[in-house]
């Protein structure tokens, strides 16, 4: 005689909905583009439910809209994207108001809304000239208005990395810049990028907005010849003989009584 397997009943549950964490919204504005490019982060609790969508909206207060598009998942909590719209740069700042959404998979949906742009804290673009030197560049520019704080990045088009990079406050600290690993003979970028990034109060979620403008210029390294060991060993030898050639005196003749 079998017993009965026990039924069990599994009665759904309700849960709290997603909480949107913060949001950070990235303004590129490159020189060598006709257009600003705008990007979103936003961090995201699911309240231990899966996160099935996580979307932008832009309204903007004049003309020109960025739509809406979604955001990627590109960590545990973190989703990002930038938008498929461009702003053309003659139209002057970007304005208007963000609202981010988050669906989990049961439907349950957060929304906040009313993230202001703020077209005064948008950057004129760097200008930068570039010397090369034997162990580096020097890099000769001045201060962007609004900028809080500069990164330099040196980007190796072969090895697909930046080998090196730097970031101040001040532009006098980049006149000289010992950049390591170069390898001679071989082109590299040089990125300039101003940076204005602050925190807004206006919602209960925070939210920051980073500005950035940038220039780049393209430069070869050449190092300085140095002399192989051997050669270096040759040419010593060489000025030695030279030298004793030059010091000999002529010999008097010799006569005899």
């Amino acid at each position: 005689m079998c017993s009965a397997l026990p039924l069990v009943l599994v009665a759904g549950y309700a849960h709290s909905a997603p909480i949107i964490q913060s949001v950070s919204v990235i303004i590129d504005k490159p020189d060598y583009s006709s257009s600003y490019a705008v990007g979103v982060t936003a961090y995201v609790d699911g309240q231990g439910v899966d996160i099935a969508e996580v979307s932008v909206t832009h309204t903007p207060t004049t003309s020109g809209s960025l739509d809406s598009w979604p955001l990627q998942q590109t960590s545990a909590s973190q989703w990002w994207n930038w938008s498929t719209q461009r702003v053309p740069l003659a139209t002057g700042p970007i304005d208007g108001t963000l609202s981010v959404s988050v669906t989990d998979v049961d439907s349950q949906t957060t929304t906040i809304q009313g993230l202001q742009f703020y077209p005064a804290a948008e950057l004129d673009f760097p200008v930068m000239t570039v010397q090369t030197l034997t162990t580096g560049y020097r890099v000769n520019t001045t201060n962007v208005p609004n900028a809080d704080y500069y990164d330099l990045w040196l980007w190796d088009p072969i090895a697909l990395i930046y080998p090196s990079s730097q970031q101040v406050t001040d532009v006098a600290d980049l006149l000289d810049i010992p950049f390591d690993g170069l390898v001679d003979g071989r082109s590299y970028s040089i990125f300039l990028i101003a940076n204005n990034l602050f925190q807004t109060e206006e919602t209960s979620t925070p939210y920051t907005y980073h500005f950035r403008s940038y220039t780049q210029q393209r430069v070869s390294f050449e190092a300085a010849s140095i002399p192989e060991p051997e050669t270096l060993a040759l040419l010593m030898s060489g000025l030695g003989l030279i030298l004793a050639i030059a010091r000999r005196r002529p010999q008097g003749a010799v006569t005899g009584g």
